[in-house]
Parts: structure tokens; sequence; C-alpha cells
């Protein structure tokens, strides 16, 4: 490799991290919290987040709940057929 070569090298990668550097600034300024028209940023995020938290551990307690009543109800209904059968 000759120094003409090295030389565009250095030039193309300065290049690119000089656009990945913009990129990651555009990038930080969409992820930054919204302001209000008041101008103050929006402090009901954490209680989004604890909402959709609480709305799916509810949603999965009642799943383990029906799973665990209908477990329960299905082996109480074998253990009575085989009294049934075992009596004829």
């Amino acid at each position: 490799m000759n120094c003409s070569h090295y030389n565009q090298l250095v030039a193309l990668l300065q290049g690119i991290l000089i656009q990945l550097n913009r990129t990651s600034i555009d990038l930080a300024n969409l992820t930054c919290p919204r302001k209000l028209p008041n101008g103050h940023a929006s402090k009901d995020a954490y209680l989004y987040i604890l909402l959709v938290m609480a709305f799916y551990a509810f949603l999965t307690a009642g799943l383990i709940l029906v799973s665990t009543r209908s477990h329960k109800a299905q082996e109480e209904d074998q253990g009575q057929r085989g009294v049934v059968w075992s009596h004829n």
C-alpha cells in the first residue's frame, strides 16, 4: 500500500466518522423527551410505562389463575370418573 492509498483511506474513514457523528447527534435529538407547549418536559412517561406493566401483570396473573383452575377441575373430573368406573 503506497502513501496515496493510505491518505485516501484516512480521508474516507474520517468522512465516515463525521457522517456517523452527525447521525448520532440527529438520533439523540429525536430521542430527547418532547417538550410541552409551556416548555416543560412531559414527566408522565414513567406513569404510562407503569400502567402498561401493571396491565400485563394482571393479564398474566389472570391467565395463570384460569389455567390452574382448569387443570384442577380436569384432575377432579378424571378422579371422579376413575371412581365411577371402579364401581361398575
